[in-house]
């Protein structure tokens, strides 16, 4: 429908597909637990705005949100973990992530693709199969006050003319070197930020691309 108006509290939405809004409408999720869905767990389309506070999304086969058509989702205050697939999906879309975790994804954190624009903020993000936070296809996103930790593969990689502002982040890696990547005509600036590694080197760039560091590196 149409410029639907969704609004749904305290409430637990499990199994099948939970919730599919698409057409300039409008959802609110507050205090609910979404979880264990077939499909992707929440979806919007066609320039649908999504508010979620306080929600538990856990324990997927698919996704945890997905957002595309110029849509928007602002996730605060809430938890997403144990997805199959990556867990945050946004394709020529806008995500704002305020104090939140994001933990236990078999494959990525967080995807911002075709476009996608995102800010996140006061977040902890770990234990990702894939790069906890990919940034692809002239995509851009502002980090703030985000916790990157227990990563099987890089933290944060872009690509594609994708841009990437980082500031007073805490980076730490144990298991794989590059925490920081940087491809194809893409840009990473840090500013007072903590970035760790093990492993070995922390920075990887490729084909016109460039990082700018104002950290301290271990």
């Amino acid at each position: 429908k149409t410029n639907a108006f969704i609004t749904v509290r305290r409430s637990t939405l499990a199994k099948g597909k939970s919730l599919y809004a698409l057409d300039e409408s409008n959802v609110l999720l507050e205090q609910c637990h979404i979880h264990d869905s077939e499909g992707i767990q929440l979806e919007v389309q066609q320039r649908t705005k999504m508010y979620i506070h306080q929600c538990t999304i856990a324990a997927g086969q698919s996704n945890g949100i997905k957002a595309s058509g110029q849509s928007y989702v602002e996730l605060t205050d809430s938890q997403v973990s144990d997805h199959r697939f990556p867990q945050l999906v946004f394709d020529d879309s806008q995500l704002i992530v305020r104090n939140c975790e994001l933990h236990s994804g078999q494959e990525n954190g967080i995807i911002l693709e075709n476009d996608a624009e995102g800010f996140i903020e006061d977040t902890f993000i770990s234990n990702h199969g894939l790069p906890q936070l990919w940034v692809d296809h002239n995509s851009n996103v502002e980090l703030r006050s985000v916790h990157f930790t227990d990563a099987v593969a890089s933290d944060i990689f872009a690509r594609n003319h994708s841009t990437i502002d980082i500031y007073k982040c805490f980076v730490n890696n144990t298991k794989m070197e590059h925490n920081i990547q940087a491809l194809n005509h893409s840009t990473i600036d840090l500013h007072d930020s903590i970035i760790r590694n093990t492993i070995g080197d922390v920075f990887y760039i490729e084909n016109h691309s460039s990082i700018t560091k104002d950290v301290e590196e271990h």
